[in-house]
């Protein structure tokens, strides 16, 4: 096994596939959904979010045990409060992470009492706009603008449940609209004001159409660029089995 991989490359390095809906290729892992949680042995007596967690020779990883699922359902349920999450005509029915993880688990409906935010839909300026109800707080948005723009113009305000994306003080007047928090957004919560449906970069018949979809700006282009080829190979593996290994157990040594 090489070394530097966290738990989770490590078993999608032999087709393991673990969920998650936070982590993303251009982005550093944050464990914020927990939808990727593992038991190790030897390890904590509890759950470990295997995207945050450094792989290390004798590891024994279950990633699909009765307990996972059930902490795995009950992530989501809660998730589905928000109402349109439990909408098929949304602008991101269809490649939608988490109705892809739903559909996987066979969720239908919530337990839990529906909640609607205060301020569902939000125009953050003249290219962007966001929907609370949508939103999972997976933090992709202000990760991306931060760690792969520089700008830091979105951030998150209040603490837990309360949390909700917000524009950072004076700073959104900084934005670039380069479009990168619409398209890494897993849910379709932050959306462009350009179109009445979300419009995926992957969609784009051209790359010389980018600079115009992202605002002109060079440097998002080249890295959405990137970005939309994956995306692309991700629509091809949408027509395998959405979840074609998910039991798995690692037994992590050295190669």
């Amino acid at each position: 096994m090489p070394k530097g991989l966290t738990v989770l490359q490590a078993a999608e390095s032999i087709g393991i596939d673990v969920p998650t809906l936070c982590n993303h290729e251009i982005l550093e892992p944050v464990g914020a959904c927990r939808m990727c949680v593992v038991e190790i042995a030897p390890g904590p007596p509890r759950p470990m979010a295997s995207c945050t967690t450094p792989a290390a020779d004798g590891m024994t990883v279950k990633t699909n045990t009765d307990e996972m699922q059930q902490i795995r359902r009950q992530t989501i349920e809660l998730l589905l409060q928000q109402p349109p999450a439990r909408l098929p005509y949304c602008d991101q029915s269809g490649t939608c992470e988490l109705q892809d993880e739903t559909f996987g688990l066979n969720i239908w409906s919530s337990p839990f009492e529906t909640v609607s935010k205060a301020f569902p839909e939000e125009n953050l300026n003249e290219v962007i706009m966001i929907n609370h109800n949508r939103c999972i707080l997976c933090y992709r948005c202000v990760r991306v603008c931060d760690e792969q723009m520089g700008v830091h113009a979105l951030d998150v305000s209040d603490r837990g449940s309360k949390s909700f994306i917000v524009t950072a003080q004076h700073k959104f007047m900084d934005c670039e609209r380069c479009g990168m928090c619409v398209e890494v957004c897993p849910v379709g919560a932050v959306l462009s004001r350009r179109s009445s449906t979300r419009r995926g970069l992957a969609d784009c018949p051209d790359p010389d159409d980018l600079p115009a979809l992202l605002g002109g700006l060079p440097a998002a282009a080249r890295i959405a660029q990137g970005h939309g080829a994956a995306r692309q190979g991700a629509a091809g593996r949408r027509a395998q089995p959405r979840h074609p290994v998910r039991e798995g157990v690692l037994r992590l040594g050295s190669t």
